[in-house]
């Protein structure tokens, strides 16, 4: 099926898009044209209106982290400028639906101003009379019962929240339309599926083997919202589906210090039903699309969340869809709100850039990561490092240390340049276990990320 030319997307931000720039026929003519095709068979009259009155703009987002802190540092501020900027974007765009992705909160139990952050933004987007519907799905960083509590409250507003899978197909299924009976869209809203919501554990069953059941289980599920779909009495000509999952061939950043459970569950494209004409995914903090399927996509987080993802150009991913033609996408990129930055040299070589970097008072305050390399026993090396700025608008959020000389004695193996802000409890698990066989390393490293991924439920 070939595609159909739409409105360039309004916007003074720069964007890209997949689809390839050629002239629009006129409606009538594409509908002439059409009209022959096998899936759907109707008349070139039936096709010219449906392509005339059907056409819907969805945004899509995630993995927002509101509430997360880099080296004890909040990130408020970025996300307030996001947020801003994300409706505006909604009201230039036009755009018809909203899709947020899942991990939405940092932790299940989120902050005060994270949570007004995140209801400002509803009702303010509630208000915007072009965005008819606002569909949130919950991530694995994310508490199902905090997302779903105010939902009957937010279904009023057309802001649809699924935190949780329920075991019921139908309350995944969010249909759009004019009326009872006719629907232009259908959004199967599919959250983050635990494994507790999928299957059952079995005693003595191997990684690779708990890996394939829960990757069969999801596949199995993403299955029966295409038959709850393909058995509606009127079925909508537009269907989209989302999820919050890992999926081969994935780009991951050190931000994502666990993904399900030891990569439990990898999930293949074809694992996805051909109904959907697009697949909006949460997870994966780098944008990015799966495979080489251009409609199956991360949306990435809107801010680095770790200094590993400064090279990530973060953007919100616009999707425009017809009946009986493919989506097109754009990429809007996110105009950063504060500067990071990483260093990685000597002492010496640390000194002369920190004493040509210059921050405006007037500009948020520039953050450092910084990691020393020693050749030799040096003492106090973080003081150091900081002492060595002078602007105090330019913070050392934290100071690494690689040693490239010898041990020689017992103060030498012991790491006292080691800031406990700058190790996460994963990486602490893990030097713990050096020295274990390393066929037993993979099984405890599951276990014990298993039980991190329980506790931040």
């Amino acid at each position: 099926m070939r595609r159909v030319g739409v409105s360039p997307v309004r916007s003074a931000a720069k964007h890209r898009s997949v689809s390839v720039a050629r002239s629009t026929p006129t409606l009538w003519a594409y509908a002439q044209r059409n009209a022959h095709k096998d899936t759907p068979k109707v008349s070139s009259k039936e096709l010219y209106l449906s392509y005339k009155i059907i056409h819907m703009r969805f945004l899509h987002t995630s993995d927002w982290h509101l509430g997360i802190r880099l080296y004890g540092m909040d990130r408020k501020e970025e996300h307030a400028h996001f947020l801003k900027w994300l409706l505006e974007q909604i009201k230039t765009l036009q755009v018809d639906v909203l899709l947020i992705t899942g991990d939405v909160f940092d932790t299940s139990n989120p902050p005060q101003d994270a949570l007004q952050m995140y209801y400002e933004f509803l009702a303010n987007v509630a208000k915007i009379q072009n965005c008819k519907s606002v569909i949130i799905i919950g991530g694995n960083h994310d508490s199902a019962s905090l997302l779903n509590a105010p939902r009957d409250i937010l279904k009023t507003l057309n802001i649809h929240v699924i935190g949780c899978t329920t075991g019921k197909i139908e309350d995944e299924i969010i249909l759009l339309g004019n009326s009872e009976n006719d629907f232009t869209a259908a959004i199967c809203a599919v959250p983050f599926l635990r494994d507790k919501d999928l299957r059952y554990f079995v005693a003595g069953e191997s990684y690779e083997e708990k890996s394939e059941r829960l990757k069969q289980a999801i596949a199995a599920h993403y299955q029966k919202i295409n038959e709850y779909i393909q058995n509606l009495p009127s079925r909508p000509p537009i269907v989209i589906a989302t999820g919050h999952l890992f999926a081969v061939g994935s780009q991951t950043s050190e931000s994502e210090k666990m993904i399900h459970v030891g990569n439990l569950g990898q999930v293949e494209t074809y694992h996805f039903p051909d109904t959907f004409k697009y697949i909006a995914l949460g997870h994966i903090h780098k944008p990015q699309k799966v495979g080489n399927t251009e409609h199956i996509r991360y949306a990435g987080s809107p801010i680095p969340l770790s200094f590993t993802e400064l090279d990530i150009e973060k953007h919100i991913v616009v999707v425009d869809i017809e009946p009986h033609s493919d989506a097109i996408l754009n990429f809007i990129p996110i105009p950063p709100y504060r500067q990071l930055m990483r260093i990685r040299g000597s002492l010496a070589e640390i000194k002369q850039v920190l004493s040509t970097l210059h921050q405006s008072s007037e500009k948020p305050t520039l953050w450092i990561e910084i990691t020393v390399i020693l050749d030799k026993k040096e003492l106090q090396v973080t003081q150091q490092v900081k002492e060595m700025v002078k602007n105090e608008n330019i913070i050392i959020l934290a100071v690494k240390v690689e040693k490239q000389y010898v041990e020689q004695g017992i103060e030498d193996t012991m790491d006292f340049h080691v800031d406990l802000a700058t190790i996460t409890p994963h990486q602490v698990f893990m030097k713990r276990c050096e020295n274990i066989d390393p066929k037993e390393q993979e099984s405890l490293r599951i276990t014990f990320d298993e039980v991190l991924s329980l506790l931040r439920e």
